[in-house]
């Protein structure tokens, strides 16, 4: 009877270690699926919490969603569209991988989102694979009415995806490392937008008469034209 007793108070201990693990601390947690619904942030890699990606739609809580380096990745599940807290949905590729999965149009239920960095997530070249061709972003964006960090960074857009232009919440947006060549008219649209991330898109970032077109045309928004990398000889 004493070691039953024993055995049922260290199972309440460990519990409590683990839930106040994940409370107290900034660190992404890895949990059970049992435990999804008190996951706030969770981290899905190809070497870590990569099986719940198939049942995100249980982590109903989650506020924090990040998605790396998961390369064969066709398509995001429809689940996500659960997510009716999310506020940050991160897919930074950095330079180290290549993604270029399908995003579902149930991804404009994320009605509390305010970050989608799909900087990488969309990429076509090819580089560690054969080349893929370009996915369509979801028209369900135009939902997002909360939505005011867009990072669509290094995925070779030589135009901007015609759905951003639907998104009137959007204060910043990341271009960087594209191919882009102008800015089109239809940015002027988005009435909070105040800050475009263009560095290394170098026909304009290379070319100061273009920099001083755009810079006229859009003179209420902040254009940062900084390279990480200096322009091609």
């Amino acid at each position: 009877m004493s070691f039953c007793k024993n055995l049922s108070l260290l199972k309440i201990l460990v519990t409590c270690l683990v839930l106040g693990a994940y409370s107290s601390g900034s660190a992404v947690q890895t949990l059970a699926l049992e435990n999804a619904k008190s996951v706030k942030k969770l981290r899905i890699t190809a070497d870590e919490n990569r099986e719940k990606l198939s049942k995100i739609g249980e982590f109903s809580n989650l506020e924090e969603l990040e998605i790396h380096c998961l390369e064969k990745l066709d398509r995001i599940p429809d689940g996500i569209g659960k997510l009716k807290k999310l506020k940050i949905l991160n897919m930074d590729e950095g330079n180290g991988c290549v993604m270029n999965p399908q995003l579902p149009e149930s991804i404009g239920n994320l009605t509390q989102l305010k970050e989608l960095n799909l900087y990488g997530a969309q990429d076509i070249s090819g580089e560690f694979e054969q080349p893929r061709g370009r996915k369509l972003l979801p028209q369900s964006l135009s939902k997002l009415k909360k939505l005011e960090k867009l990072n669509l960074g290094r995925n070779g857009y030589r135009t901007i995806p015609q759905v951003v232009f639907s998104i009137p919440s959007i204060k910043e947006l990341n271009l960087a490392f594209n191919d882009l060549a102008d800015l089109p008219k239809d940015l002027l649209k988005l009435p909070h937008l105040s800050k475009i991330i263009l560095g290394n898109n170098y026909k304009i970032t290379c070319s100061p008469l273009k920099q001083a077109e755009l810079t006229k045309r859009f003179k209420n928004i902040h254009l940062d034209f900084e390279n990480e990398y200096p322009c091609p000889e």
